[in-house]
């Protein structure tokens, strides 16, 4: 059995397969870090990704936000909202 030290991030994902051979992955946390929901497509290249129409639940693109990272999240906890 592996021992696990610090804190641990919970989460359940689910994967969505949306055409063009694309799928949403989607994280839904628990514990600390209730209430966070975080989407992921990898995309072939930027130019379709930046083509890609948010769906309309989206809040924002955290894509190079550092604090979205699961080390970050195990460390830090829940980012203060902006804006």
């Amino acid at each position: 059995r592996k021992r696990i030290s610090g804190n641990v991030v919970c989460k359940t994902r689910y994967v969505v397969p949306i055409g063009d051979g694309l799928k949403e992955e989607i994280d839904l946390f628990s514990g600390a870090l209730e209430g966070l929901a975080l989407m992921e497509i990898e995309f072939p290249d930027t130019a379709s990704a930046l083509n890609y129409p948010n769906p309309e639940w989206v809040e924002a693109d955290v894509t190079y936000d550092k604090r979205y990272k699961n080390s970050f999240l195990a460390q830090v906890g829940l980012p203060e909202r902006q804006g």
